[in-house]
């Protein structure tokens, strides 16, 4: 990572917040619609018209570009969506969203591979319906699930059919609709609601026009924006088969004379109110969840939504569910912010001229923005947040493990629940955010083997914290507990009068690629006891952590030693 580059260009649009400060990291660019992080400090950006896919190495803007496509850039078509593949440090998939300039100017998806800074490998995944010939409401945001899917918005394209809960047929041509699909192009086996008339590939319908779609990091769920026409726009919580309404519909339905009764009924669909509308169009875009990102935890529950007009960003507060918004006042209680609403609750940021895209680094938790008219990508981060040094070292270490040292198990007794401790501490720079128990129990495992005796290998189970998210700051550690229980009840060692003696030896690891894919800097001491390193390495090589062999009955000096629990039988 570039310090001077990130750490010394001038600051850009206006924060509610005084703690925040933000920055243009990167400027340059002509039209800029989306962005997608495909490293730490590298990313790639779209622009519209030109079908540049800008590369961004350590926050600087490269000469030579990633790819050149031809494109049609009449309207709202062009280069327009892109999204990256869970697995990519692994494979290097980057899908875009584009309108051919071939005739006629139907939309596509196609996978690119990453290599080397230019994307190669083009494989076309899905190709819109071309016969729907419209320049307007073409979408084109992208995003892979938590399932692994990945999720694709399309406005109406002008059209009035059963899909726009219109007056036309339902026909599966491909506008005013969500794709769900597997990321080779394929219709999913299961969890898409729609099975007939061709529509299998399909998750909503009933879309006016949208230019965001985001992930929800904690429960998974699916939330897009909506432009309304003359008023309402909107920002939803998409569910399986949701039905958003257009064209009977905007905004809530209590502030509609339509009812649902004049919605296309599509077996699997629902129509459901939006979270929340703002009755004066502002067009909103792209969207993200700020849960344990580097503005703090005071903004762990928030969602923040971009606008086009005027360059605004508004902060929505999330309810304890997160399946809807919680009003900061008595004006907004009905989730509409009409004119003379005191909207100070929901202000986050103005004057970034009009954006088109906001991103969570994955890589340092910081919110990043795209503005298509001022060309640039900037960046809003804590006051003081300075970048980490080159290379942005993370670092998780086991630093102590501490079995019962002891089981004493009878014939009346011959199970045990032992205790196990388990401590892992981050020496990054970096905050790390665990967001569940399962990813805690992917984060850190405990080995148990046999070393001595036949009594069966025990059981290892995480007692899982009572809060999450976990967010771990540098320096500070975070103590498990694991149960292990020991049972000899078919050892036939066990029902002799004489006794049995068993040992048992324990191996924590602390795996971080489970976090974001990137591996971890120091991989010499994520394991505990350190493994035997040859011509006496330092497994422990920044000094930091003093922790003897983990906290076993150790020699100082042998850091390859088992840390042991002694079972005995009677």
């Amino acid at each position: 990572m570039t310090l001077l580059a990130f750490g010394s260009v001038a600051s850009a649009g206006a924060l509610t917040d005084s703690a925040l400060e933000t920055a243009v990291v990167v400027g340059g660019f002509q039209q800029p619609t989306a962005m997608a992080f495909s490293g730490d400090g590298d990313f790639l950006v779209l622009e519209k018209a030109s079908g540049r896919e800008r590369n961004v190495v350590d926050f600087v803007l490269q000469s030579t570009d990633a790819l050149d496509l031809s494109v049609d850039s009449t309207g709202e078509r062009g280069l327009l969506g892109i999204a990256v593949h869970p697995n990519f440090a692994n494979n290097g998939f980057v899908y875009l969203f584009y309108t051919p300039s071939a005739s006629p100017a139907g939309n596509k998806v196609v996978r690119y591979t990453l290599n080397g800074g230019t994307l190669t490998n083009a494989t076309p995944i899905l190709t819109l319906n071309s016969t729907v010939d419209s320049a307007a409401h073409n979408g084109g945001a992208m995003t892979f699930g938590q399932d692994g899917k990945l999720y694709i918005v399309v406005g109406d394209r002008s059209q009035d059919t059963g899909l726009q809960n219109g007056s036309g047929a339902t026909v599966a041509n491909d506008t005013s609709v969500i794709f769900r699909i597997n990321d080779d192009g394929s219709t999913p086996n299961s969890g898409n609601p729609f099975s007939g008339a061709g529509l299998g590939k399909y998750y909503a319908y009933g879309i006016r026009n949208s230019f965001g779609i985001a992930v929800d990091p904690q429960s998974g769920a699916i939330w897009d924006t909506e432009n309304g026409n003359l008023s309402y726009d909107e920002v939803n919580r998409v569910a399986a088969g949701f039905n958003s309404g257009w064209l009977p519909l905007m905004g809530p339905l209590s502030r509609n004379t339509n009812t649902v009764m004049d919605l296309t009924n599509i077996t699997g669909g629902a129509y459901s109110d939006p979270e929340f509308s703002w009755f004066e169009t502002i067009a909103p875009t792209g969207l993200a969840f700020l849960s344990g990102s580097a503005l703090g935890a005071a903004y762990n529950d928030y969602l923040v939504v971009a606008a086009f007009n005027g360059g605004t960003i508004s902060k929505l507060q999330l309810n304890a569910g997160r399946t809807g918004i919680v009003s900061p006042n008595a004006s907004l209680d009905d989730l509409v912010a009409d004119p003379g609403d005191n909207v100070s609750g929901i202000a986050f940021g103005s004057d970034f001229g009009s954006i088109t895209d906001l991103k969570v680094g994955p890589f340092d938790g910081r919110l990043y923005g795209v503005s298509i008219t001022r060309g640039e990508v900037f960046v809003i981060r804590q006051k003081g947040d300075v970048p980490p040094p080159p290379g942005n070292v993370r670092d998780l270490a086991v630093t102590a493990l501490k079995p019962t040292k002891r089981v004493k198990l009878t014939s009346k007794h011959p199970s045990r629940v032992a205790k196990v401790k388990v401590t892992i501490q981050n020496r990054g720079p970096e905050t790390e955010t665990i967001s569940n128990a399962t990813l805690l129990e992917q984060l850190v495992t405990l080995d148990v083997t046999s070393l001595v005796g036949s009594c069966p290998s025990p059981a290892v189970q995480l007692v899982p914290p009572k809060k999450f998210p976990i967010a771990l700051k540098s320096k500070k550690k975070l103590n498990l507990k694991f149960q292990v229980t020991i049972d000899c009840a078919n050892d036939p060692e066990a029902s002799k009068k004489s006794s049995d003696h068993d040992d048992f030896s324990f191996e924590a690891a602390v795996h971080r690629e489970v976090l974001d894919t990137l591996p971890d800097t120091h991989v010499l001491d994520d394991v505990c006891p350190h493994p035997p390193l040859a011509g006496n390495v330092d497994p422990n090589p920044n000094g930091k952590i003093k922790d003897l062999g983990c906290g076993g009955k150790i020699d100082k000096k042998n850091f390859g030693g088992p840390v042991v629990m002694d079972v005995t039988q009677k």
